[in-house]
């Protein structure tokens, strides 16, 4: 009798997958998460892009009052508001100066600021900036 070889898919002459059905598999699997992945609801890249946006606005009017030799003061509510927040749902800054709520950023001609904590929060995530009160300069936490 005839002994017929087993191979680790299937029996007799079945030795498997080819690498063509391999590259196919993978394709169509590299294909699915990418479309799972837009389906998500917000990326860490709306929030990157927000915090890219609060940061500049605080560049500008640290850069403004250098320039005019004069207090220059950003309000809060004005760093949330951007064309682009309409498609961003659950957005929200907090400015805070010694654990108190404060309504608006100073920067002063001598390059310092009022030293505020932002909170950048959306939907679940938080991401907070830092003004140094001497420097005026920020960092990120």
């Amino acid at each position: 009798m005839e002994r017929i070889p087993m191979s680790a898919i299937g029996i007799g002459h079945e030795r498997g997958l080819t690498l063509l059905e391999l590259l196919i598999v993978i394709v169509l699997l590299g294909i699915l998460a990418g479309l799972g992945a837009q389906a998500l609801p917000g990326t860490d890249d709306d929030l990157e892009r927000r915090m890219v946006s609060v940061e500049q606005a605080l560049r500008q009017a640290r850069q403004a009052a250098l320039q005019r030799r004069t207090p220059i003061y950003v309000r809060c509510d004005q760093l949330s508001s951007s064309p682009d927040d309409r498609q961003i749902t659950q957005l929200s800054i907090h400015c805070e100066r010694d654990g108190r709520f404060s309504s608006r950023i100073g920067f002063f001609p001598d390059g310092s600021s009022s030293g505020e904590r932002i909170s950048i929060s959306l939907e679940s995530r938080i991401a907070t900036i830092r003004l140094d009160w001497l420097s005026g300069r920020f960092s990120r936490d």
